[in-house]
C-alpha cells in the first residue's frame, strides 16, 4: 500500500458511499414501512373495507429487512475501512521517523 495521503482519501470516499448507500436503504425500509400503514388506512377508510381485508405485514416485515440490511451494510463498511485505515496510519507514523 501507498503511503500516498490519495490513497487514504480514497478509502474515505468509499467508506462514506457505503455509508449513504446504508443510509438510503435504510430510508427506503421506513418508507415501505410506512406505505403499509397508509394503504391500511386508506383500505379503513373507504366504503370497501367492510367487504376484503388487507394484510399489511409483508410491507411491514420487507421494510423492518431493509433497515436490517442497511446496518449491515454500514457495519461491514466501518469493518472494511478499519484495516485500511490502520495501515495508512501506521505507515504515515513510520515516515515521520
Amino acid at each position: 500500500m501507498d503511503s500516498d495521503p490519495r490513497v487514504f482519501f480514497a478509502a474515505e470516499r468509499t467508506l462514506l458511499a457505503w455509508v449513504r448507500s446504508g443510509i438510503t436503504v435504510m430510508a427506503l425500509g421506513f418508507v415501505v414501512a410506512k406505505f403499509g400503514l397508509f394503504l391500511r388506512l386508506l383500505s379503513s377508510a373507504s366504503i370497501a373495507a367492510n367487504t376484503s381485508h388487507h394484510n399489511n405485514e409483508l410491507s411491514n416485515i420487507f421494510g423492518i429487512a431493509l433497515v436490517i440490511i442497511s446496518v449491515a451494510i454500514t457495519i461491514g463498511a466501518q469493518l472494511n475501512h478499519q484495516p485500511i485505515s490502520k495501515r495508512f496510519r501506521l505507515m504515515m507514523y513510520q515516515s515521520w521517523q
